[in-house]
C-alpha cells in the first residue's frame, strides 16, 4: 500500500498471555533508560515511505522495542501510512476480563507508531481500550498527535492525544487511562447485530504538528 494511504483491517484476538508479559516487562524496563535512545537512533531511522517490511526487520534489531512491546514485536501487522480503519472481533465479549488483540505498528513521517487495543477490568467495570505509542524518546514524542473514533447508530465516541513513548510501560499507560475507552456495553452496540459478539470498527488518524 502506498504511504499515506487508508488501512482497513480485521484484527483478532492474540493468544498472548499476561504473566508472560509481565515477567518480561520487569526484567526490560529496568534497561530503558540506559538503552533507548540509542536503541532508537540506531533501529528506527526509517525514511517517511520506507517499506514496512523493512522497518519490521529494524524493530525486530532493536533490544528494547523488542523486549516492551505487548504483544511482542514479532506478533505484528506492519504498515506504511497515517490513517486506518480497523475491526476488532471476538466471538465471546461477556466471558473476557482481560485480553490483547495483535498489535499493529505504523510506518509514517519518517518513524514508528504501536496501535494497542485490549479489555480489562475498569474498576468493577468491564472495557475496552484503544491507545497509540510512539517508538521514541517522550520530548519527540509531542511533535505528533492523533484521533480515534468509534461509532454506529447515530453515536460517536472520539479521543484525541499524544501519543506515549515506549518509555513509559504499556501498563502505565493503561493505568493512566490515557486512550479510547469504550464501556463492554457501548462496544457491543456499536457492534451491532444481537450484541453477543464484538465486531468494533475503529477508525484514527496520526499527524505532525507544526
Amino acid at each position: 500500500m502506498a504511504p499515506g494511504g487508508s488501512i482497513f483491517k480485521e484484527v483478532l484476538e492474540s493468544h498472548v498471555m499476561s504473566s508472560d508479559y509481565e515477567t518480561g516487562k520487569a526484567k526490560s524496563e529496568a534497561k530503558i533508560n540506559s538503552t533507548l535512545t540509542k536503541s532508537t537512533s540506531v533501529g528506527l531511522n526509517g525514511k517517511n515511505g520506507t517499506s514496512s517490511k523493512n522497518g519490521v526487520h529494524d524493530l525486530l534489531g532493536c533490544p528494547v522495542c523488542n523486549n516492551l512491546m505487548y504483544p511482542p514485536i514479532h506478533q505484528v501487522d506492519m504498515h506504511d501510512g497515517f490513517t486506518f480503519n480497523h475491526r476488532y472481533v471476538k466471538t465471546n465479549p461477556h466471558e473476557v476480563e482481560n485480553a490483547t488483540w495483535m498489535l499493529t505498528v505504523f510506518n509514517c513521517y519518517g518513524k514508528h507508531f504501536c496501535l494497542h487495543f485490549e479489555a480489562f477490568q475498569l474498576g468493577t467495570a468491564p472495557v475496552f481500550m484503544a491507545f497509540l505509542r510512539f517508538m521514541g524518546d517522550d520530548n519527540e514524542s509531542k511533535k505528533f498527535s492523533y484521533s480515534l473514533e468509534v461509532g454506529a447508530n447515530g453515536r460517536k465516541l472520539i479521543w484525541q492525544g499524544i501519543p506515549r513513548s515506549i518509555r513509559d510501560s504499556h501498563s502505565k499507560v493503561r493505568d493512566s487511562q490515557d486512550g479510547l475507552i469504550i464501556q463492554r456495553n457501548q462496544a457491543l452496540y456499536f457492534s451491532g447485530g444481537d450484541k453477543q459478539e464484538l465486531k468494533l470498527r475503529i477508525t484514527g488518524r496520526i499527524w505532525k504538528e507544526d
